[in-house]
């Protein structure tokens, strides 16, 4: 028989249901009349409630299925009729172990899938109006028609850029360099498109072959209720022209391109990982 007064392991297999029926009885009689008991247990719950919540919907890998079947089947090998407390500790002890692998392993993919998968992609979303899409798109298109696209109130080079945009924005923004994927900063102009005053960076082949990218910039006045961490998907059903649109850091940056790789390479560039 188990020691009548319940340790970390018994309180454990209590809050899980593991016990038998008169085990269990006994651990809660105790329970009830001992606070710090009764703590750890509470304590037990949450922790597997907060599991539970960061887990779900995560799919197990076969590996780590088959790593906890191994331990359960361990498991069911000592799992006889037995009074014998030692034996009743070593069945809970494999059960908490085969948990903690689960648990430990699904958690650590879940971060390993969420880290390479980079921020949610949300597609087709009406957070981002379709009107807005067509009229951003017409004003890249047209704009990368020409060789250059410096205008006056803007300097000619990246790095003079940040300072000028601080003053016309009236918040800092990024301004990346595209030379490592191959384009060169074509300029940077007042672009009227929807959502408010917007500084327009273009970028195009350094082969000229190719098409070109463009950063729209925006204070984030709220315009679109964009959610952090988020990045939004959308195309001109008119060209094909896509779109993604994000928020960070008291700015809406909107990425115009003619392929996924051309937003994913570029975004990440601008520290925002994005498989499309």
């Amino acid at each position: 028989m188990m020691s009548e007064v319940p340790g970390e392991l018994e309180l454990m297999a209590y809050a899980d249901g593991e016990l038998d029926a008169a085990a269990a009885e006994r651990v809660r009689a105790h329970v009830a009349v001992d606070p710090a008991a009764a703590s750890k247990v509470a304590l037990h719950n949450k922790l597997r409630e907060a599991g539970r919540r960061a887990v779900q919907g995560m799919a197990v890998p076969a590996e780590l299925r088959r790593r906890v079947e191994e331990m359960a089947g361990r498991a069911a090998d000592v799992e006889k009729p037995s009074r014998d407390a030692g034996a009743a500790r070593w069945r809970i002890g494999f059960r908490l172990a085969a948990a903690a692998v689960l648990v430990i392993g699904i958690g650590s993919f879940a971060v390993w899938s969420r880290v390479n998968r980079g921020a949610e992609v949300v597609r087709g979303s009406a957070v981002v109006p379709v009107a807005w899409v067509a009229s951003t798109s017409h004003v890249h298109i047209n704009c990368a028609k020409h060789a250059a696209h410096f205008a006056p109130q803007f300097p000619r080079t990246l790095a003079e850029l940040p300072d000028s945009l601080r003053g016309y924005l009236g918040h800092d923004a990024k301004c990346p360099d595209l030379s490592k994927l191959g384009y060169q900063f074509a300029g940077c102009g007042p672009c009227a498109v929807p959502g408010g005053k917007t500084a327009h960076l273009l970028y195009k082949p350094a082969s000229g072959v190719g098409g070109a990218v463009s950063l729209f910039v925006q204070l984030d006045r709220g315009q679109l209720a964009l959610e952090e961490g988020k990045v939004y998907l959308a195309k001109d059903g008119g060209d094909g022209t896509e779109m993604i649109v994000w928020r960070g850091a008291g700015v809406v940056y909107y990425l115009v391109g003619e392929t996924d790789g051309q937003l994913s390479s570029a975004a990440g560039e601008m520290g925002v990982k994005v498989r499309i």
